[in-house]
């Protein structure tokens, strides 16, 4: 079962007004929606990991050129960025995003105009600029609804002007919050919903699908500490209790194996992990510290940069 965001969004990586970090606002994602996606941008950029990682980037020079010329371009401000929330019933590639944030909204449209294969509708009071299954409106300085077609974009509009009904209260949302109450991204999926449009074609998943009915998932930073939380509704409680001993027997499995790999007893001694349940929903959180999380990007981009260095000099004998 495939749903492609990127694709859904492909207008919209070149948007970006600013607009205070902010969770996920249900009222802006529509009732028939049986999955949705949320990152809170600036959010991340307030975290340890999200600080190092821009402060990394700003130190390259090659990187600070990119995106001088991408907000000179098209008007997109990085630290600027606000939020972004994508949502759909369950069509392959199919959806409505909604981006708030990073962007100049005029410096966009003139850019857009500069496109013949462009074209044009209104709706509602709103320009949809469109090109085959792409399409995207500028709702106001801030706020930009892009979908996977016209109609999508449509939709959206009238969602966010509060002309169709938006999603009620999820109890998912309200799990995830336990472990993360400011989570910088989170998902979470009606998977009985989703089976209506898009039906498992493979056996084993579709025999995994019949045990849940939903599953939601949040990163975050909490406490110095980089957390994943996973939550599942179960079909029933019984297989809520298997599934909870299977994920208690995974944790128990990495410990055991900590004897016989040095990396492996690193990681087990490095993530936290904690298993609950609670009638039908499941929960797992994942815990590392952040300094631990940091220290390890930190290795990363050093072995990428040497390595860049090294392909430099062996392209300069050639």
């Amino acid at each position: 079962m495939k749903i492609r965001i990127l694709s859904i969004l492909s207008l919209i990586t070149l948007s970006g007004g600013h607009l205070s970090a902010a969770p996920l606002e249900l009222d802006n994602v529509s009732a028939q929606a049986n999955w949705m996606i949320h990152v809170d941008f600036e959010g991340l950029l307030k975290t340890e990991v999200g600080q190092f990682l821009l402060a990394e980037i700003k130190k390259q020079p090659n990187a600070q050129r990119q995106l001088a010329g991408i907000k000179a371009a098209f008007g997109l401000d990085i630290e600027g960025l606000g939020n972004l929330t994508a949502f759909g019933r369950g069509e392959n590639e199919k959806g409505i995003a909604i981006a708030s944030g990073g962007f100049n909204a005029k410096q966009l449209e003139g850019f857009i105009a500069l496109n013949e294969k462009i074209e044009t509708s209104t709706h509602a009071g709103k320009t949809i600029y469109y090109e085959k299954k792409k399409a995207f409106a500028i709702i106001d300085e801030k706020t930009v609804v892009a979908g996977t077609g016209a109609d999508y974009v449509k939709h959206g509009i009238d969602v966010v002007e509060g002309k169709e009904p938006s999603r009620d209260p999820d109890k998912l949302l309200n799990e995830l919050a336990k472990a993360i109450p400011y989570p910088v991204a989170l998902g979470i999926a009606n998977l009985k919903g989703i089976m209506k449009f898009n039906p498992p074609k493979k056996a084993p998943e579709a025999a995994m699908l019949k045990k849940a009915s939903a599953i939601g998932l949040a990163i975050g930073e909490v406490d110095g500490e980089v957390r994943v939380a996973a939550v599942m509704k179960a079909a029933d409680e019984a297989t809520a209790g298997h599934l909870e001993n299977v994920l208690r027997g995974a944790a128990s499995l990495m410990t055991l194996g900590a004897d016989l790999d040095p990396k492996v007893a690193e990681l087990a001694t490095a993530i936290k992990t904690h298993v609950s349940r609670e009638g039908s929903h499941v929960r797992i959180y994942l815990g590392v510290s952040a300094d631990l999380v940091k220290e390890a990007m930190a290795k990363e981009m050093a072995k990428k940069k040497a390595q860049e260095g090294n392909d430099s000099d062996d392209a300069s004998e050639k």
